[in-house]
């Protein structure tokens, strides 16, 4: 699963590893980013992406997006510092657990979560996801105080931090 998956940069090595057997998630609220991602899914000859134009959080409705001209920075939070709001959209928000059982509950061995912010609320929303399939995360979290809230999120499932080497700082696994 790829939350954030702005154009691809990482549902593509996903559906490379999945395989045809296997299949990725990936969900991009941006729609110029999801035609970008499709393009590039294609481009690829990759036939095991579904791809889903929504925003993900704790409860469905709708979520309203800070878009800057740089729309991998795209934020229901705040913009990051430097990169001035453009424009404000609504999108559709659906919960991860929702999505996951609609498409069969399959078993889920990683999830990438990048969502400027909102990491929590995504988190909030795929419960059923964490404890059905306990997968490896992928989390942005970018500052010490997001972490924290993070990790004390994660302690129910008994998840342990680490930052392989040649990581960013704001990436953890």
């Amino acid at each position: 699963i790829d939350v954030g998956a702005n154009v691809g940069l990482f549902t593509l090595p996903l559906a490379m590893r999945a395989g045809a057997q296997g299949r990725v998630l990936a969900f991009e609220p941006m729609a110029e980013n999801v035609e970008r991602l499709l393009a590039n899914v294609v481009l690829n000859g990759f036939h095991n992406v579904d791809a889903y134009a929504i925003g993900l959080g704790a409860d469905s409705g709708t979520l309203t997006i800070q878009a800057p001209e740089d729309l991998a920075f795209a934020s229901a939070r705040a913009v990051t510092k430097g990169h001035d709001v453009r424009d404000v959209k609504t999108v559709d928000c659906r919960k991860l657990d929702d999505v996951w059982k609609e498409s069969g509950s399959p078993t889920v061995q990683v999830m990438k979560v990048d969502v400027e912010g909102a990491e929590l609320d995504v988190l909030r929303g795929a419960v059923e996801l964490l404890s059905a399939c306990r997968p490896v995360l992928l989390i942005e979290a970018n500052t010490p105080e997001h972490r924290a809230v993070l990790q004390s999120f994660l302690a129910a499932w008994k998840y342990e931090w680490t930052q392989p080497s040649g990581f960013c700082p704001w990436n953890f696994i």
